[in-house]
């Protein structure tokens, strides 16, 4: 139950920040990598899912979603079709 504490304080930590940081490098998938290598068994050690084959597979299938899901807003302001008026 810690674990999943622990998972929602990140996240809603990163919506904190989240307008802040959009003018920067640091973009979510980079926050959240970094969050798990200093919250997990590598770093402080506060994070340590067991997880079973087929649950990796579903929690990075749902992360490629998110990440996909940030990062689309990004790429439609630079496509051209938006900027000639087709999208």
């Amino acid at each position: 139950m810690v674990d999943l504490a622990v998972l929602a304080a990140v996240v809603f930590a990163f919506g904190l920040v989240s307008r802040r940081l959009e003018g920067t490098i640091l973009t979510a998938p980079i926050i959240f990598v970094a969050a798990g290598a200093i919250l997990g068994p590598e770093g402080l050690g506060l994070v340590e899912f067991k997880l079973e084959g087929h649950t990796v597979l579903l929690v990075g299938e749902i992360a490629l979603a998110i990440v996909l899901v940030l990062l689309l807003p990004r790429s439609l302001r630079r496509s051209p079709a938006v900027s000639m008026g087709w999208l």
